[in-house]
């Protein structure tokens, strides 16, 4: 079907084409090819309006290199639902039988191949193979291209076979002038020399119809058309009413080319985890409070093995790196202590300071890769111009590419335009503005954790995905527990993983906190009916629950969840008293399904956030925030006790508008 994409009438019309076809089946495989009239924008506002419904993973141009370059990308969706010690072909054929399983569970997914036209066509077709040979109900693979050649490069004729050709046709010459006019008069010139039939026809022809190429061609055709018409000299002669535009026109087309390039997924690193924070009395953990002892970061806890991500074939699993005084590498991470130099290890008045100083660097640290990304686009977009309509359109595609949420993107883009429309603006003024509209949005959710100790035990629940950290989050919770005086009592009900359980006894060890397990395979809510008799038994203060990793689509492991709650709930009516969902910062949108479906089925009551050092797409906290209202407990910024720390929204938001 060919659907012209000029002007905006028409990209209606291909969203919704796109929404239909991507919601008709059990799994939607969708291709781009050479394609770039407004491709990329379209794609954008079709994940943004359907990811409550879809779920959306995008595979980079980077993955299409290799079968084993694509198979880890796959790998790295479907977590622990493939092999990784199977081959790579293999594992591709495997993806899209674990992604059937998941459709019969409710949940369906898009599979979005950027750039496929870029890939080597035997990879393509292996691709397309695998879809086709997984036994499912109904299949849609929307199929963007511009020349056809991906249709080629798949073997296939065009429509038919469950594969929709979406052809965004090239622009015309007369859309050309449509689309560049406006933009010649703003810029203060002369639209008939610039838009001269010779120079249209070239512009048309460079371009190829498309936008991106069009933005990329346009200033170097002007600016060759305003050098001196003597080809010996090359130099700028010419009306100063030609050369300023043009050159406004070279940077305004830089920045719309760097707009249009960022949108891109970051890969989900498969390592760093969090930690938590002390508790006293009637406990409430949380920024300022006086109830929180500092952390002691001179005992050198070391990390026990993290939770494994599911490495990809021959990677073995690595426990977290000790620091440096470790005369063995034992398997237990157990080493001798380490000694830190800054923190003191007395709780004094001086070092809570200090240690807030620190962490608000680590904040900037990890979250430096989510603010230097808007930063460049912000830059990019401001040079040599003024606070317009445009600016503002371009700044809130910046805004909700970063995962911020149209709400807040739209607030901050306001204030903007109240403040300083018309005006010159710089980066630093908008980042301001931007740090303070987030702050706003995150204070109501910046609460402290508090823990009835009048109530014994307090049980807290951690749910999460495969790999989100709730293992490592429950130790290190514990240890600050343990080093506030209080106990703690840990249930293993992460039943299917032995790693789980041996990590969460290294914790106990460490802490003096029994550990109630089962054996591996038992029954999570046996487990949870004999720790929380125990922890009633031996007036434990705490008790901490951990659970195994679950997609949120996968109904049977939701109900295994919803039958640990009613346990609970039989035990004490007021049980879980908190329900802590961790959540990875690099898994970006897919988070807010997480926090929704979690929060049906258990009951979510407050949020940790995780891997926020690993990824550019921290901005989705924003958005969770703004949609759900949760409180936000806990950051995590690196491996170390110490870099999980209470949720401050003003520390927050300035880390990621890239201030000081």
């Amino acid at each position: 079907m060919e659907t012209p994409f000029f002007p905006d009438a028409s990209r209606h019309h291909a969203l919704e084409t796109l929404r239909h076809l991507c919601g008709f089946g059990d799994l939607a495989l969708l291709l781009t090819g050479d394609v770039g009239a407004g491709k990329s924008r379209l794609l954008a506002e079709l994940v943004r309006s359907e990811s409550s419904r879809l779920d959306f993973h995008r595979v980079s141009a980077a993955a299409l290199t290799s079968t084993q370059a694509l198979s880890r990308a796959l790998l790295g969706i479907a977590h622990k639902g493939l092999n990784p010690g199977e081959g790579a072909r293999d594992a591709i054929y495997g993806f899209f039988r674990w992604s059937e399983i998941k459709a019969r569970k409710g949940q369906r997914m898009v599979l979005l191949i950027d750039d496929a036209d870029r890939a080597p066509a035997e990879l393509l077709r292996l691709l397309f193979s695998a879809f086709e040979a997984a036994d499912r109900s109904a299949t849609a693979v929307p199929v963007f291209s511009g020349s056809g050649r991906l249709i080629e490069m798949l073997g296939l004729s065009g429509d038919g076979a469950g594969v929709h050709q979406i052809h965004l046709r090239p622009l015309t010459k007369e859309e050309v002038a449509a689309y560049l006019e406006p933009r010649v008069h703003r810029a203060g010139g002369s639209a008939k020399d610039l838009l001269s039939p010779g120079k249209l026809s070239q512009l048309h022809s460079l371009s190829q119809g498309s936008f991106s190429r069009l933005k990329r061609v346009t200033p170097a055709v002007w600016l060759d058309m305003v050098s001196t018409e003597n080809g010996a000299k090359r130099t700028f002669s010419v009306p100063i009413n030609l050369r300023w535009p043009a050159l406004a026109l070279v940077m305004l087309a830089g920045s719309w080319w760097l707009v249009s390039q960022q949108y891109d997924d970051s890969v989900a690193r498969e390592q760093a985890e969090p930690e938590p924070e002390v508790i006293r009395k009637s406990v409430t953990i949380g920024p300022g409070n006086p109830d929180i002892d500092p952390v002691d970061t001179g005992a050198g806890l070391s990390e026990p093995a993290a939770e494994p991500e599911l490495p990809l074939t021959d990677e073995p699993d690595k426990p977290v790196p000790e620091p440096e005084p470790e005369p063995e590498p034992e398997p237990e991470p157990e080493p001798e202590p380490e000694p830190e130099p800054e923190p003191e290890p007395e709780p004094e008045p001086e070092p809570e300071p200090a240690n807030a100083v620190g962490w608000f660097g680590r904040l900037r640290k990890g979250l430096a890769r989510t603010s230097s990304a808007m930063k460049e686009n912000i830059v990019a977009v401001l040079t040599k111009r003024k606070l317009d309509e445009k600016t503002l359109q371009d700044l809130e595609d910046i805004l909700i590419q970063a995962d911020l949420g149209v709400e807040t993107s739209m607030a901050i883009t306001a204030t903007l335009s109240a403040e300083r429309y018309g005006k010159d603006v710089t980066d630093e003024e908008v980042r301001q503005i931007m740090a303070r509209e987030i702050q706003k949005v995150l204070e109501p959710v910046a609460l402290p954790l508090e823990l009835d100790l009048d109530h014994k035990p307090h049980v807290i629940l951690v749910v999460g995905v495969n790999g989100s950290g709730k293992t490592t989050t429950i130790g290190k919770l514990a240890q600050k527990l343990a080093d506030s005086g209080y106990s703690t009592l840990l249930g293993a009900g992460d039943t299917f993983r032995a790693a789980a359980i041996e990590q969460l006894k290294i914790w106990g060890e460490r802490t003096n906190s029994p550990v109630v397990s089962h054996e591996l395979g038992s029954d999570a809510a046996s487990l949870v009916f004999d720790a929380y008799k125990q922890a009633k038994e031996q007036g434990q203060d705490v008790l901490m629950l951990d659970t195994a990793g679950r997609l949120q689509n996968r109904t049977e492991l939701m109900d295994e969840l919803e039958k640990i709650v009613r346990v609970l709930k039989k035990q004490d009516e007021t049980a879980p008293h908190t329900v802590l969902l961790t959540l990875d910062a690099t898994t970006g949108q897919n988070a807010l399904n997480q926090v929704e479906i979690f929060q049906k089925v258990a009951g979510v009551n407050g949020l940790v956030m995780t891997k926020l050092d690993g990824t550019a797409r921290g901005g989705i906290l924003v958005s969770i925030s703004a949609k759900f209202k949760l409180p936000v407990y806990f950051l995590g910024v690196g491996e170390q006790v110490e870099d999980l720390e209470p949720f401050e929204a003003e520390q927050f938001a300035r880390s990621i508008a890239g201030l000081e």
